[in-house]
């Protein structure tokens, strides 16, 4: 397995002044749009139920 300049991107990342874990944060925005989707998705079906 290959780390390459692993010490590298370990300094770039505590160098960093506003987000130090980009990827994470993209990450969690993403899980919680999807899980919006998905409330929002179940709450159209329930109304839906609800008028029939």
């Amino acid at each position: 397995m290959d780390l390459g300049s692993y010490y590298h991107k370990y300094t770039d990342i505590t160098n960093r002044k506003k987000d130090k874990t980009v990827f994470l944060d993209k990450l969690k925005m993403a899980l919680l749009r999807k899980i919006e989707e998905g409330f929002e998705k179940e709450f159209r079906v329930q109304q839906r139920m609800e008028f029939k």
